[in-house]
């Protein structure tokens, strides 16, 4: 059956909330996606050693191998070994992609070398290693280079 609409029905406009609402969900979830992946690189407690030389680098496909306190391995956040370190970086690396090794400061030097001795292994060479510019937060202790604990 059909119905006649009268001439008030017709002038009548009509607000559809439906489309608004599906509009104001996309854009509250674009905006979660983003702020979470801004905060990614401060995910993990490395704190970085200050450096004067070196340069920046320009926004590029990095894959991040981080070194932390205890001498743990992360490539990407997620743990590793140095068995398995260079297929992965491999495996994540494109031909394009930079490499990218931060180390805690506090972490032992030979893990840090292991680390790049396991990259080399796997021919991976073109490796950059991530500090801390001279004067920001925190580069006042051991700005010297005298270091913790002495040997």
């Amino acid at each position: 059956m059909r119905r006649r609409l009268t001439g008030e029905e017709l002038d009548e406009p009509r607000l559809e909330i439906m489309p608004l609402i599906d509009v104001v969900f996309l854009l509250l979830t674009f905006f979660i996606f983003s702020v979470a992946m801004m905060v990614r690189a401060d995910a993990l407690d490395v704190r970085l050693p200050s450096v004067r030389a070196g340069e920046t680098v320009e926004r590029a496909e990095i894959v991040s191998v981080t070194v932390l306190a205890a001498g743990e391995v992360r490539v990407m956040g997620e743990p590793a070994s140095l068995e398995d370190l260079g297929s992965r970086v491999a495996a994540l690396s494109e031909e394009n992609a930079r490499v990218l090794v931060a180390a805690d400061e506090r972490a032992p030097s030979g893990a840090l070398l292991r680390v790049l001795d396991a990259l080399a292994e796997a021919g991976i060479v073109d490796v950059g290693v991530v500090g801390r510019p001279s004067g920001e937060r925190g580069a006042e202790a051991g700005a010297d280079g005298s270091g913790e604990g002495g040997a």
